[in-house]
């Protein structure tokens, strides 16, 4: 422990000045004046740092967001006017003394202080160095975070700081420090501030600040999709979905290593539950995992997830990496625009290995984009016009129409492999028909029949779905997203022109019905002179 250096004070000859011969008096005084003296020489000696010594720790490689701890577990033994080490050098703080006699008794003595055991001490250059191999001083500081998460230790706080940055005014020691909030998985770590040996000044100086750059694993999860980049899909597509998610390094001693990855797939995507496949990565190998073995497929780490799996993270904390593979189909509940049918997967972790508490999610997602086609059918003065009928096909000639499901009036999806539907689709009474779950690429509408009292369309008209930047909003005009928009005009078929109202529409009736009769009559006539000639 911290030593305090005293100044001796001389015995006094007499009990009060009162009772003092002179010179006894007198050499009283000249004792004290000395004393003082000495006593202003010494405090002068003294360091700015001697009363007492502190120093600081500064911490690089966290996130902004994480609560830094620093816990105070060693104490350096010195003398505070010199700074020179005293022997022993170290000792356990008082409060996890007992702890660390019944977890690492080789480490402590009787008198509670560190052991050659522990293989701490300074270096013939002045510093504090760790002896020991990484993995055992590891070990000790990981049971130790584990003990002060559990209860089992208790040590006070002797400093705290968010994010990269310093803690100051701390007491010479060892310390252990802790992370916490972070999305990585940050490991505990050891920092020691000490007195260090200047060979300039031939003396022990007062200790630099102590820095560490924290070792984290980080747990990041990537979601890929086949075709993602050429940006569509139609209705009826299987697709290959990809998950890859690190696996956290967690130390020999956490009590909290719960691993598990999930996906949820919105509606508009049916999972082919038997393409699902797992792997562990090491490198450029992938290696096949078993359920029941080293996942199970019986979680709920996420509520509403379409699959979630539990790993065994002993079976695998030797992999790098996990890996799933699964296939899913667009199904007809898939909804157009670019912001559709998202699938978003997690990888849950616990981001502090000695609390169960801590379990944190990342997520990423992929999405499936589909098109649709927007008609709006007009007629003269662009007056909606419904009933018209449509065959959809890919090619001019109109061979082989694609077949679409009925939603509402005017609106249909293309059918997916099992559903019931019709190569024909009506426009509404209003003039709207959307045609929904499209790729990439051109279509050709064949009007198969006209609104009443219109002409049919003569040619099939050309509907072309392109989107250069992918984003899901197609190219060219567009009323709703997602959608080309066409606005279809049909015209009206033959009619006699009119003028006047109803009594002119009687005279010309009048008049054709004349004109009819005289034509019979004449051709009667005729044959009857025919008849008499012969």
């Amino acid at each position: 422990m911290n030593r305090q250096s005293s100044i001796p004070i001389p015995h006094s000859p007499c009990s009060t000045a009162t009772h003092c011969p002179r010179s006894a008096l007198i050499a009283l005084l000249l004792t004290f004046a000395s004393t003082l003296a000495l006593a202003a020489a010494l405090l002068a000696a003294r360091p700015a740092w001697a009363d007492p010594a502190t120093g600081s720790i500064s911490i690089a490689g966290v996130e902004d967001s994480v609560e830094i701890t620093a816990y105070h577990a060693i104490e350096v033994n010195y003398d505070e006017n010199t700074l020179a080490p005293d022997d022993p050098m170290f000792t356990w703080v008082p409060q996890i003394q007992t702890w660390v006699r019944q977890s690492f008794p080789s480490y402590i003595d009787d008198d509670g202080n560190v052991t050659e055991a522990f293989d701490i001490g300074i270096s013939d250059s002045g510093e504090l160095v760790d002896r020991r191999p990484a993995s055992e001083a590891s070990s000790f500081y990981g049971a130790l975070a584990s003990a002060l998460s559990s209860g089992d230790a208790t040590l006070d706080a002797a400093g705290q700081c968010t994010g990269n940055g310093a803690i100051d005014g701390l007491p010479l020691g060892g310390y252990v420090v802790l992370i916490d909030n972070g999305m990585s998985v940050y490991r505990p770590s050891a920092v020691n501030i000490v007195p260090v040996w200047s060979e300039d000044e031939n003396a022990w100086t007062a200790p630099e600040p102590a820095s560490i750059t924290v070792k984290a694993s980080e747990v990041p999860i990537v979601k890929t999709v086949e075709n993602e980049e050429a940006g569509a899909a139609a209705i009826g597509d299987t697709l290959t979905f990809d998950i890859t998610a690190a696996v956290p390094v967690y130390p020999d001693s956490a009590q909290a290593t719960t691993y598990a990855i999930s996906d949820t797939l919105p509606a508009g995507l049916t999972l082919k539950q038997e393409t699902l496949k797992v792997f562990g990565v090491s490198g450029q190998e992938e290696t096949a995992l078993e359920e029941g073995t080293h996942f199970s497929l019986d979680g709920d780490a996420h509520p509403g997830a379409t699959f979630c799996m539990n790993f065994d993270y002993e079976s695998i904390s030797s992999f790098e990496s996990i890996h799933v593979t699964y296939e899913a189909e667009l199904n007809g509940e898939a909804t157009v625009g670019p912001d559709a049918n998202v699938n978003t997967a997690y990888v849950g972790y616990a981001n502090d290995p000695y609390e169960e508490s801590s379990y944190t999610e990342s997520p990423d997602d992929a999405k499936v984009i589909t098109y649709g086609i927007e008609i709006l059918k007009v007629g003269d003065g662009e007056t909606p016009l419904g009933g018209a009928e449509f065959n959809i096909s890919r090619s001019a000639d109109g061979s082989d129409p694609l077949t679409f499901v009925k939603e509402t009036s005017g609106v249909y999806h293309l059918a997916s492999q099992g559903e019931d539907g019709s190569t024909t689709v009506v426009v509404a009474e209003d003039g709207s028909l959307k045609l929904e779950g499209l790729e990439i690429g051109e279509y050709y509408l064949i009007e198969t029949k006209a609104p009443d009292g219109y002409l049919r369309l003569a040619a099939p008209l050309k509907a072309t779905i392109a989107d250069e930047d992918g984003d899901g909003a197609p190219d060219g005009a567009s009323k709703t997203p997602g959608y080309v928009f066409l606005q279809v005009q049909n015209t009206h078929g033959f009619t006699l022109p009119v003028t006047g109202g109803m009594g002119a529409a009687i005279i010309v009736v009048a008049g054709l019905a004349l004109a009819g009769s005289g034509a019979v009559a004449w051709v009667a006539a005729r044959q009857r002179s025919k008849n008499e000639n012969r």
